[in-house]
């Protein structure tokens, strides 16, 4: 079937804009996506912070290539001229001119933008409307979009692209609401150019000295999206990830084996950060970030809940505390300590695995059949590495959970109890 050369796509705009879409509405919807999207960011960097040292920084840029032209048009310099002149936008010009998009007097324009007043205090309010707009086909050329990776592939992530070579995408995923152009485009995209973005460490930095993670266009692309991902041989797919990893990972580090044994029991529950605090099971979610920030050497006295675990740590598993406090003397961060941990397990482990699988942190994208195969691995590298399994799932890529659990062995962890799935690992993949 003939791709179509415009697709439907979802973006933001607030109350109060034209109520027909036009170019200037495609601008403004620009905008005030980048413009959330960048407050957000900052509301979460400043959060322990005062009002005074919280900085308003409402200007944002855009780019020619990837932004204006590819929605606007080539003609986008009329279309924010014309804006503002009706007092939409604001544009910061440098006196200097350093920031322009050419350097032809006539054809000069500043890279950073922002709207007026009215629709910024909407968008700080949360006040917006989802507009759709015709914006060209991702899968259909090179042409539009962010997504430039590297023209060669290192030969370390050779066995990583060509396990991503065995994957595509639906054409649906254009017509979902949770696609949005700017910021699903690239990962989407990949899966009809097969070429990738793949990197150590960090998604814009290579740099595999902070935990040997790495990252794909799978794992950076919206996790509503993955459902359109498909095997090129028609083979179903699932996700075996791990649970509680960081807190079960945490027990390796406590030397006093009858607190291990506590601490396992806790985590193999099912409910770790619910029964560590002891909180109802509804607000489980809400505990998992500041058990992270709990674990960390930050001053946190305002956050309750971190303190909360705190208390807990060093009241009930005071070798544990001991361990935290050896770690944070050492200079090396305990989300680092766990990651590069995880990372042997799930990564090092299948560095070398001819079977199809895709690495997703603390877990592994796999083909149904060899499920029960890549679980026993998983296992058996999680007891050579730690000393004692993990409690793992087993997810769709749409996100549900099919079965989950593990079993611990009492010479291993001190723990003597086996923790059944909802379903076999053999029924799941029957």
């Amino acid at each position: 079937m003939k791709q179509p050369k415009y697709v439907k796509s979802q973006f933001v705009l607030t109350r109060g804009a034209y109520s027909r879409i036009s170019n200037i509405d495609r601008l403004l919807a620009l905008l005030i996506h980048k413009l959330r999207k960048q407050l957000s960011n900052r509301r979460n960097k400043f959060q322990n912070k005062t009002a005074n040292q919280f900085v308003d920084y409402r200007f944002t840029s855009l780019s020619a290539k990837r932004d204006l032209t590819a929605v606007l048009g080539k003609n986008y310099r009329k279309t924010i001229l014309e804006a503002e002149a009706l007092g939409l936008i604001n544009i910061f010009r440098s006196k200097v001119n350093i920031e322009s998009y050419s350097q032809r007097k006539k054809a000069s324009f500043s890279k950073k933008y922002t709207v007026n007043d009215e629709i910024w205090n909407q968008i700080k309010n949360r006040e917006f409307i989802i507009i759709y707009l015709q914006i060209p086909n991702p899968a259909l050329t090179h042409k539009y979009g962010s997504h430039k990776p590297s023209s060669k592939v290192k030969d370390k992530f050779l066995i990583i692209k060509n396990n991503l070579d065995q994957l595509i995408i639906a054409d649906e995923v254009f017509s979902d609401p949770d696609f949005d152009y700017l910021e699903s485009n690239s990962y989407v995209r990949s899966f009809f150019t097969k070429k990738y973005l793949i990197s150590d460490g960090d998604p814009d930095a290579m740099d595999e000295e902070k935990t040997g993670r790495i990252y794909h266009d799978v794992i950076c692309m919206k996790k509503a999206l993955r459902k359109y991902i498909r095997h090129v041989g028609g083979k179903p797919l699932l996700i075996i990830d791990a649970s509680a990893m960081n807190p079960i990972l945490l027990a390796s580090e406590i030397e006093d084996w009858k607190e291990r044994y506590r601490w396992l029991r806790i985590c193999m529950s099912g409910n770790f950060y619910t029964d560590l605090v002891g909180v109802d099971k509804i607000e489980k979610n809400e505990w998992k970030t500041p058990f992270m920030e709990a674990m960390s050497s930050k001053d946190l006295k305002h956050n309750e809940k971190v303190q909360q675990i705190r208390t807990v740590i060093q009241r009930d598993f005071p070798s544990l505390h001991a361990a935290l406090q050896k770690i944070h003397k050492s200079g090396v961060t305990v989300a680092r300590k766990l990651g590069k941990i995880e990372t042997k397990i799930f990564r090092f482990t299948f560095k070398n695995e001819s079977r199809f699988h895709v690495s997703m942190h603390d877990g592994l994208l796999i083909s149904k059949e060899d499920l029960v195969y890549f679980n026993n691995a998983i296992q058996d590298a999680a007891k050579i590495i730690i000393g004692y399994p993990l409690l793992l799932k087993v997810e769709t890529l749409a996100g549900d959970v099919i079965g989950e659990g593990a079993k611990i062995h009492a010479r291993t962890t001190c723990v003597n109890k086996d923790y059944d799935t909802s379903m076999s690992l053999k029924q799941i993949a029957a």
